[in-house]
């Protein structure tokens, strides 16, 4: 039961209960938004999914009076539970997965670094009604905001990608070798070959994957589509990290299937604009 739900709403008829055929239901837009981290992490958990789409007002209207007690979506139904706000589905996916971090140090590392993912996600879920606005000066307000996302990428792109050199020091010497630059070699030799490699690394936190390291190859993979792949040329520890995700099975799966999105076109923000009543 949600908060600030009653039993007799949710025995209304009109209450929209879970799928019997998934573990888990979501409902939103069809589309990327704020409930792409939660469909990202859904994956990662292996935890399969129904997708329920909000594509009419009326449909939103009745949601807020007997589930939404935020008035908003994302909804996640799972294990019994309403979850609203993406980011508590989020670390309740992350915690059920067993992604939040093997330490309390480990945990508090990756929420540090899932808010500052949530600082990023705000400029491209915005992308879309920027790009395909109506405005007179539209095409000069997108690159403006574009710019804007690449700027924001170099600053908090430029430090995920420290963080992650700094948690795998043999990650740090293979970037260095790769860039011919200073740093190619340790104690003037180069890497023994029975040393372990990055390969068996490679984490944003400790040395086994968190959810710090879906939220970020996602947010990779969503800059890097909607400004191109030079925005992470000089990043290639997020690069392989992005790699490392988006090839591991249940992720893979997820973004073959149809409830992966691709960025947000002009029907995806028509429904968002219809569903929220905006005036545009």
């Amino acid at each position: 039961m949600g908060l600030g739900q009653s039993q007799t709403l949710k025995d209304d008829n009109a209450y929209e209960k879970p799928s019997p055929e998934h573990q888990a239901t979501l409902y939103y837009f069809a589309g990327r938004g704020l409930a792409d981290q939660v469909r990202w992490m859904l994956a990662a958990a292996n935890v399969e999914f129904t997708q329920k789409i909000i594509s009419t007002r009326e449909k939103m209207l009745k949601m807020c009076e007997r589930q939404l007690v935020f008035g908003q979506i994302p909804l996640l139904q799972i294990d019994g539970h309403e979850i609203v706000q993406s980011q508590a589905a989020v670390r309740y996916l992350a915690k059920k997965a067993g992604l939040q971090g093997r330490s309390s140090d480990e945990e508090l590392k990756a929420d540090m670094i899932a808010e500052a993912v949530r600082d990023l996600i705000q400029y491209s879920t915005s992308a879309p009604f920027k790009r395909v606005s109506k405005a007179p000066d539209h095409e000069q307000e997108w690159q403006k905001h574009l710019t804007l996302m690449k700027d924001k990428w170099a600053f908090y792109g430029s430090r995920f990608e420290a963080i992650l050199l700094n948690n795998n020091p043999l990650l740090a010497e293979e970037a260095a070798q790769k860039a011919g630059g200073k740093g190619a070699k340790k104690n003037g030799k180069k890497p023994s070959k029975d040393k372990p490699t990055s390969e068996e690394g490679g984490f944003l936190v400790g040395n086994a994957l968190t959810y710090a390291d879906v939220l970020v190859a996602h947010i990779v993979t969503w800059y890097v589509e909607e400004c191109g792949s030079a925005i992470v040329e000089d990043m290639p520890g997020l690069v392989d990290l992005q790699n490392k995700v988006i090839s591991l099975p249940s992720i893979n799966a997820f973004i073959k299937s149809s409830k992966y999105y691709p960025v947000g076109d002009a029907a995806y923000v028509e429904q968002v604009n219809t569903v929220l009543a905006r005036k545009v």
